[in-house]
């Protein structure tokens, strides 16, 4: 059986311990803001340093690849060597596709760093690709000069195009035939070396660039051209990490 207990009021007139519950003052919060590069040469970065008056931190995966955060350089230096994760992966990975800030706890050092393939792919990816090409008396439709899907990875380009016909020319016939693809465009073009664009062209990741002749060409005319493609917004063959910290202000 269970007695129950009723409880007696006590009033207390004073006391050598103050009654009034103690409150500890608000603490001001600051924040910080950084980016780390990756790159074949800097596999390896700082993320956070040691930070006892961290209260969190986020950090933000740019889409550039996949990265992973380690608590040791050892750890660190391990994934940044192993270009298929064959070794384990001594860390978080956070994948390329994922663009939410990841919350990191802790008043540690963080590193991060991404693997040996991933960084290569990165620095392969950047830059111009450009091809050059001639057809004499190409026919209608007839190829002058292609870059070829396999050079071209899906996203945006700048393409610019030189062009010029020599050989016999019927202006009447030759001039302004011929047009840059997949855009569909007619380019300006006669016996004078002219530049055409930029243009911007998304690609899908299967298309070829082309310059073609539009109608046949005059017999004896030499049709010239070169295409140049930058892909828009690439970095310079670094992967991007973003972090904000959240600190306790020391004021």
């Amino acid at each position: 059986m269970i007695e129950e207990i009723t409880p007696v009021p006590v009033h207390v007139k004073s006391s050598d311990v103050s009654l009034t519950p103690v409150v500890p003052p608000a603490r001001r919060k600051a924040s910080t803001f950084h980016t780390v590069l990756l790159s074949l040469t800097n596999p390896i970065q700082d993320l956070l340093s040691q930070q006892a008056d961290r209260c969190e931190a986020y950090v933000i995966q740019y889409g550039d690849a996949d990265i992973v955060i380690c608590h040791s350089q050892a750890d660190a230096n391990r994934v940044s060597g192993d270009p298929d994760y064959s070794k384990g992966v001594a860390g978080a990975i956070i994948a390329k596709g994922f663009m939410m800030p990841v919350p990191v706890r802790t008043t540690d050092r963080v590193f991060v760093t991404a693997n040996s393939a991933a960084l290569a792919a990165t620095a392969q990816s950047v830059g111009s690709v450009a091809g050059a090409g001639s057809a004499s008396a190409p026919g209608a439709g007839g190829n002058i000069v292609t870059v070829a899907a396999a050079s071209l990875p899906a996203g945006t380009y700048s393409v610019s195009v030189v062009a010029y016909i020599d050989g016999t020319i019927v202006p009447a016939t030759d001039d302004d035939n011929m047009r840059l693809n997949p855009l569909g465009t007619r380019l300006a073009v006669g016996a004078t070396a002219v530049g055409s664009g930029p243009y911007t062209v998304v690609l899908n990741g299967a298309q070829n660039l082309q310059v073609v002749a539009i109608a046949a060409a005059s017999g004896a005319a030499v049709y010239h051209a070169q295409i140049t493609a930058t892909p828009l917004g690439a970095s310079s063959g670094a992967i991007k990490v973003g972090v904000v910290e959240i600190l306790y202000a020391k004021d």
